[in-house]
């Protein structure tokens, strides 16, 4: 909750001073500070005394029927009395293995919104679908109110459209319940590799029964690559009456999102972990 309400706070009322200053989640400082002083740190930050930069994940879907767009914006709230200025982004678009594929660098002026398909930045895909990480960096280029609302991006397809917003707070244990259905619907795990290391992915399906675990199916254990990311389908689960938790461990801090599809992908559904 800290994470969350931190990173809305910060992207849209701090004034901007001083010395620069990258802000991620305050829970993946090192952690040789404490939880008191990582939350001091970040207070100096609202109050004005640095320069801020912050940063997001993004992951990005790419088939012929998905297509994933980024929409940012320089606005302020009416009770606001500062004047806005302007900042700039920077999105670094890596492949599943980690390779850099495109770097844009968008100037956000006042009052002025930015969008753009990242599909067309990258090349055609060879698979029914593939996995992209866009890591955004919002920078102010001078002193003064930042208007920058968060940047939000969404899924399009023929028939629907999902939409979230950017965010940090990667962890080494995700696990979500599996929503199965009898229309043979898609249920997929979106998993990115922020750090700069690879990392081991161990994960599994816990099946319950009256509240305990009846079964348990390991899947196949795999590994990502440092800013790489996969798409990890999972097909070989089967629709019963029991509950279906998916759980998935790394050694380093992954961010997940879970996607549900039909078989052809003009209907997706896409949400945070």
């Amino acid at each position: 909750i800290i994470g969350g309400v931190i990173a809305l706070v910060s992207a849209e009322f701090f004034q901007l001073k001083g010395k620069n200053h990258k802000v991620k989640n305050i829970i993946a400082f090192d952690s040789n500070f404490s939880l008191l002083d990582r939350i001091k740190s970040f207070v100096d930050s609202l109050c004005g005394d640095k320069l801020v930069s912050l940063q997001g994940h993004l992951p990005m879907i790419v088939s012929k029927c998905i297509k994933t767009w980024l929409i940012i914006s320089n606005e302020k709230p009416s009770v606001i009395n500062s004047k806005i200025t302007p900042y700039k982004i920077e999105l670094v678009i890596f492949d599943k293995k980690g390779n850099i594929v495109k770097k844009i660098t968008q100037l956000i002026n006042i009052y002025k919104s930015f969008k753009i398909c990242l599909n067309e930045h990258v090349p055609p895909p060879k698979n029914s679908i593939e996995s992209y990480y866009v890591k955004l960096l919002r920078s102010p280029i001078k002193k003064g109110f930042r208007g920058s609302t968060r940047p939000h991006f969404f899924y399009e397809t023929p028939y629907s459209m999902s939409a979230l917003h950017t965010q940090d707070g990667a962890r080494k244990k995700n696990f979500v319940y599996l929503p199965l259905s009898k229309n043979k619907d898609k249920n997929m795990l979106f998993i990115i590799n922020p750090s700069r290391n690879k990392t081991f992915i161990k994960p599994k399906v816990q099946i319950f029964f009256n509240g305990k675990i009846k079964k348990e199916v390991k899947l196949k254990n795999f590994t990502i690559p440092s800013q790489g990311s996969k798409i990890l389908v999972l097909d070989e689960i089967k629709n019963t009456n029991e509950k279906h938790l998916l759980q998935c461990e790394s050694l380093a801090r992954v961010k997940c999102y879970f996607i549900i599809a039909d078989k052809n992908f003009k209907n997706i559904s896409v949400d945070h972990i």
